[in-house]
Order: C-alpha cells, then structure tokens, then sequence
C-alpha cells in the first residue's frame, strides 16, 4: 500500500481495512503511522489486544485455531481437492 501511495505521489492517507485487511491495516499503522492520517478498522482488534486475549482467553484460542490451517504445508492443495478452486470462467 505504501508503494501504490508513493506512485500516485501520495505522502499521507487514510487507510481502511476490514477483518483480514483491518490486521494488514493495523501492522501498516505500527510500521509507519506518520504516513497514515486517518486509521480505520473493522472486524479486526489491535493486534496486542488480540495477542493478549489469545493468550488469557481460552474461547477465543479455540475459536482462532483456524488460522493455523492457513500455514500448513498442503493446506491450499488440500481446499483444492475439495472442489473449492476459483474458477477462471467469467459469470
């Protein structure tokens, strides 16, 4: 996002993000937030926050178990042989 900012000749900017972007948003924010004006997130917690409670949270470990699935080895050959590929026919 700060390449795409920096073609358009775009030194601040509000940036927005939800669930999986929110966390794209967040880490952009920490990493260089003199560059974002404005910060919007939805659907995404601060990521201490979300550290903290995986952590002292035993729900809400358990219901973040699915993200581990993301980093398995296989795991997108595996979604594939499910039958749930992306077709590369248009609608």
């Amino acid at each position: 996002m700060f390449a795409l900012a920096d073609a358009l000749g775009i030194r601040r900017f509000t940036l927005v993000g939800h669930d999986w972007g929110g966390a794209a948003a967040w880490g952009a924010a920490l990493k260089e937030g003199e560059r974002i004006k404005r910060l919007v997130v939805v659907n995404a917690p601060h990521p201490y926050i979300f550290q903290r409670t995986v952590i002292d949270d035993e729900a809400q470990r358990a219901a973040s178990q699915y993200i581990r699935a993301f980093r398995t080895p296989g795991f997108e050959a595996a979604i594939e042989a499910m039958g749930s590929k992306p077709s590369s026919r248009r609608a």
